[in-house]
């Protein structure tokens, strides 16, 4: 490959090929680029001491541990979430905002002197934040997020005391004292109660 760059250079094809090195290689970071994983992010996360790191996922731009703690003292208040991850087997506290608002933030970045860089299309760099030893204290203070017991869970709860009460009435109901009309009505009466409230 150099003796193909110093063969060109040497016709005067210097500035098509730096050009096209530069595509070459603008290409191959885009397609080799992927989500970082919560191991790779906090190996990162820890050796930091004053910077703020911005991962992009998705359409989301996030800030881990240190760096969320940095963001919200230096740059803006978002809200911050803890969560337990098995993987790493440790809590992690993150924040997080939209794609569309990232200029934004790099405006309100440097407009308070620090340096914004944009590392590649998932990392974003923000250097010069002073070093604050208050990390720890302030992670300790943010409550762990509890997930939100879904409607399902509700639905199936309430679901199955209606069969308990549908069943009770059924084994109380004697058929031998009862004409089959009243018995087609008690039926009636049972699918209506099922039929109430179904699952989804």
């Amino acid at each position: 490959m150099c003796n193909y760059y110093k063969a060109n250079i040497q016709r005067g094809e210097f500035v098509y090929l730096t050009i096209y090195r530069e595509a070459v290689e603008f290409f191959l970071e885009k397609t080799t680029l992927k989500k970082m994983t919560i191991k790779e992010i906090l190996e990162i996360e820890n050796a930091n001491t004053d910077m703020i790191n911005l991962f992009k996922e998705g359409i989301f731009w996030r800030v881990y541990q240190k760096s969320a703690y940095y963001f919200v003292r230096h740059i803006k208040e978002l809200k911050v979430l803890k969560k337990f991850y098995k993987i790493v087997n440790c809590e992690v506290v993150y924040a997080g905002f939209p794609d569309t608002i990232l200029p934004q933030i790099q405006e309100l970045a440097q407009s308070k002197w620090f340096k914004f860089e944009k590392c590649n299309e998932k990392h974003c760099a923000v250097s010069g934040v002073a070093v604050d030893n208050g990390f720890e204290e302030w992670k300790n203070s943010i409550k762990i997020q509890v997930p939100v017991q879904s409607n399902k869970n509700y639905v199936s709860t309430n679901l199955d005391k209606r069969k308990e009460v549908v069943i009770e009435k059924l084994k109380g109901y004697s058929l031998a004292n009862h004409t089959p009309i009243e018995i087609m009505a008690l039926v009636m009466e049972l699918q209506k109660e099922l039929a109430v409230f179904k699952p989804e």
